[in-house]
C-alpha cells in the first residue's frame, strides 16, 4: 500500500513502518534510496532538510532561554523565581537523565563523512530547588523549542513542588497544552520549518504513544484551560493535583512559580 505524507507531500510503502526502513527522528520521513541521512551515533538518523537546521550544541541553544522566559513571564502570566539551566544532551544521558546535579553536555559537534563526532563535558548544577532541563541534540530550533516550552512546565510545577502529589496526566497534559501555546505563535518564513511546526502541533494534539497520559492528559488540559483561563487551573491542580473537581474561579494576575 502506497501512502502520502500529509506533511511533506512524500509518498512511502506501508511496509515501510514494519520493515526497519531508517526514518529521519525529527521529521520522520523515511529514507529514500538516493538520500544519505546522518547517523548521530546515538541510534538517531537526521535527514538533510533537519539536519541543515540542527542545534548541535549548548551555546546555539542560549539565544531561546530569553524568548522562552519572555514567553513564560509576559504571555503566559507563569513567573520563574530562579534560573533554570538548559543543557543539550545525546540520546544516552537523556536515558540516564541528570543524577547528583551533574550531567555530560554536548558542546561541539562535527560531521565526519556520514556521522556525528559528539564532544562532551561534564556541568555542575547547584541549586536547592532549580531544575536542569535536558534537551536531545541535533534537532531543529523549532522542535527544540516545543520541547523547551514543555520541560520548562515541568521545572516550573517542580520548583513549587507540586511534583508530591500531582497525578502524571495532568502534569504532563499541562507541559502538553504550554508547548502548543507556544507553536500558536511561532512563525517562520521558511516552508520546511513551518511543515515541522504543523507536524508538532498535529502529534501534540493527536498524541498515540502514551495516549491516556499524553494525548488525554493534553485534552483535558486543553478543556480546563479553555473554560476556567489558564490562572485558575493551575491554582486548582495545585491544590487538587487534579482537573477534576471543576476549580473555582481566581482573580485575574500573575502566577507565580517561587523558588
Amino acid at each position: 500500500m502506497i501512502c502520502t505524507n500529509r506533511f511533506w507531500g512524500s509518498t512511502y510503502c506501508q511496509e515501510h513502518k514494519h520493515d526497519n526502513t531508517a526514518s529521519c527522528c525529527s521529521c520522520q520521513r523515511f529514507q529514500g534510496r538516493r538520500v544519505k541521512y546522518v547517523d548521530m551515533g546515538d541510534g538517531r538518523k537526521l535527514c538533510p532538510d533537519c539536519l541543515s537546521a540542527s542545534i548541535m550544541d549548548t551555546r546555539k541553544c542560549e539565544p531561546l532561554a530569553p524568548r522562552m522566559y519572555e514567553f513564560f513571564n509576559n504571555t503566559l502570566n507563569l513567573k520563574f523565581e530562579t534560573y533554570v539551566p538548559v543543557l543539550l544532551v545525546d540520546k544516552e544521558e537523556i536515558l540516564r537523565c541528570v543524577h547528583h546535579g551533574r550531567a555530560p553536555q554536548v558542546v561541539k559537534c562535527a560531521q565526519r563523512g556520514d556521522e556525528i563526532e559528539v564532544v562532551k563535558e561534564v556541568v555542575h548544577v547547584t541549586g536547592r530547588k532549580v531544575t536542569t532541563i535536558v534537551i536531545i541534540y541535533g534537532l531543529p530550533m523549532v522542535t527544540t523549542e516545543v520541547i523547551m516550552a514543555h520541560e520548562m512546565m515541568h521545572a516550573g510545577m517542580r520548583q513549587q513542588g507540586w511534583y508530591v502529589h500531582l497525578e502524571r496526566k495532568v502534569e504532563e497534559g499541562m507541559c502538553q497544552l504550554i508547548s502548543r501555546m507556544w507553536l500558536e505563535g511561532f512563525a517562520s518564513n521558511d516552508q520546511f520549518t513551518k511543515s515541522l511546526r504543523e507536524m508538532s502541533i498535529f502529534n501534540i494534539e493527536n498524541d498515540g504513544h502514551g495516549k491516556e497520559i499524553y494525548g488525554d492528559g493534553f485534552r483535558e488540559a486543553k478543556q480546563a484551560v479553555d473554560k476556567y483561563g489558564l490562572k485558575t487551573t493551575l491554582k486548582h491542580i495545585a491544590k487538587t493535583g487534579s482537573f477534576n473537581p471543576p476549580p473555582a474561579r481566581v482573580p485575574a494576575g500573575c502566577f507565580c512559580f517561587q523558588a
